[in-house]
């Protein structure tokens, strides 16, 4: 029997935003990166992300879960530091956290635009803001993931704000290679 994993997350602390859906990209995400020895801080804006911590601890994997308004800069400033003194280290940032509205740009009203902007793309440069110096200091090898979309892959009339938004995530991801 081969024990060799192909990606070793032992003692590595990973950050994963969007993630209180049982169901969604994020929680699958944790979970993979949990199994992969990685010890998890998941975030969500509700008190169901204590919910999808638990099922990871019932799997054997050291999680912590976190609440906060990744629109707001503070509140991600002090997520990211509460992570720093809970586990030390942050070595994998994955910005996950997205929502999604459709129509034509002229249906629908700004403020979901707006909306859509600060969760999609305004939380990944706050937190990309707040984690880079930090693993930029621990001098260790890091990542960071936005999730994007296969939207990203084609234009549509019915989803300007969304495309834009993961547009930018993925352009805001490139820029920092």
């Amino acid at each position: 029997e081969n024990n060799m994993k192909f990606v070793d997350f032992e003692n590595q602390v990973c950050l994963v935003t969007g993630a209180g859906s049982p169901t969604g990209i994020g929680f699958h995400t944790a979970k993979i990166l949990g199994g992969l020895g990685g010890k998890i801080a998941i975030v969500a804006t509700t008190d169901r992300i204590y919910e999808r911590a638990e099922e990871l601890k019932a799997e054997g994997i050291d999680a912590k879960g976190y609440i906060a308004d990744l629109m707001e800069r503070e509140q991600v400033k002090k997520l990211v530091a509460e992570v720093m003194e809970e586990f030390g280290q942050i070595d994998l940032l994955m910005n996950n956290a997205g929502v999604a509205t459709f129509g034509a740009v002229w249906a629908v009203p700004p403020i979901e635009y707006e909306w859509i902007i600060d969760t999609n793309l305004k939380s990944h440069i706050y937190f990309m803001h707040e984690v880079i110096p930090v693993m930029m200091k621990q001098g260790t090898h890091c990542n960071i993931v936005n999730t994007c979309s296969a939207a990203v892959t084609f234009t549509s009339k019915s989803a300007a704000a969304y495309q834009a938004s993961r547009f930018g995530a993925l352009a805001l991801a490139e820029s920092v290679l």
